[in-house]
């Protein structure tokens, strides 16, 4: 072998190596993000975004829901989602059992409390491992007047169209919730999962487009390098 072979065969392996070690440090990323920019994303909003449709409320739909569902935060916040969802008759408020996430959802459907108790109970699914049930709770949140509740249910149905390897469908639910989305970095977040999305799908033109977006809004973070990252893959120079 003489020495000018043996040095591009050098190099070649280097970077192979490198391509690898990059790709690995983007599925890293992407593994660590699931849980904390994805599913920790379903609940963006507490309830404090929506008190504007609590203060004050004459309604006694809307009353009676908000009460309930702040009973039933109880269960939620101890991290027992199966007893959030079902309710726990053992449980007592002032002499009443606290109900499930399910029971507020399904009842009070037509209320803003309704809708946010929707939102838990399918990020609670969601935790369970069945995200397909979930899909319907999110449809109701969905519905919701709140952008944050909005944002958070649409992100939820990604989830759901994803877990189903829907990369299409996933992607523009992404980007849905990302147009509800307040905070650049949260715009981001989402943007960069719906491009990722729709590199799976195969749609370069669109996948492209929202890296982009993600490189405009958030440029030197790792959100940022992976979009950059994800754009030269696609042969695309980033200047």
């Amino acid at each position: 072998m003489n020495k000018d072979k043996e040095i591009k065969m050098q190099n070649a392996d280097e970077n192979t190596s490198e391509t690898v070690a990059e790709n690995s440090k983007v599925e890293n990323f992407i593994k660590k993000n699931k849980v904390q920019v994805i599913v920790g994303a379903l609940i963006v909003v507490a309830v404090i975004v929506v008190a504007v449709f609590w203060f004050g409320n004459s309604d006694d739909k809307e009353n009676e829901a908000s009460l309930l569902l702040s009973r039933s935060m109880l269960i939620y916040d101890s991290g027992d989602y199966e007893k959030a969802l079902a309710g726990d008759k053992s449980l007592k408020v002032r002499g009443e059992s606290v109900l499930g996430l399910k029971y507020i959802a399904d009842k009070f459907s037509g209320t803003e409390s309704g809708k946010l108790a929707a939102m838990y109970a399918g990020k609670c699914l969601v935790e369970l491992d069945k995200a397909k049930e979930a899909e319907e709770y999110f449809e109701i949140a969905a519905a919701s007047e709140a952008f944050a509740v909005k944002q958070g249910s649409f992100t939820g149905m990604a989830v759901v169209a994803e877990n189903e390897k829907e990369f299409g469908k996933a992607a523009e639910l992404y980007e849905q919730a990302a147009g509800y989305a307040v905070e650049k970095e949260v715009k981001a977040k989402l943007l960069l999962f719906s491009a990722l999305n729709y590199s799976e799908a195969k749609n370069s033109e669109k996948a492209i487009a929202n890296f982009k977006q993600v490189v405009g809004l958030s440029q030197f973070s790792e959100f940022g390098d992976v979009a950059k990252y994800n754009l030269t893959k696609l042969g695309i120079e980033i200047d």
